[in-house]
């Protein structure tokens, strides 16, 4: 099995945003790329923080 590194990856933060933007929950948008909401919630946080 292989393992993912923790957290996001660059296409998949921009990936957050955008479903985020389009009106999807967190809970949603982790369900569909997969990954944990934390890592989610960190992803769509920074990425706005960083498209401001």
């Amino acid at each position: 099995m292989v393992r993912r590194a923790p957290g996001l990856g660059t296409e998949e933060t921009a990936e957050a945003v955008r479903l985020h933007e389009q009106g999807l929950s967190l809970r949603a948008i982790a369900r569909a790329l997969g990954v944990d909401r934390r890592h989610v919630t960190q992803a769509v946080h920074n990425g706005f923080a960083a498209g401001s």
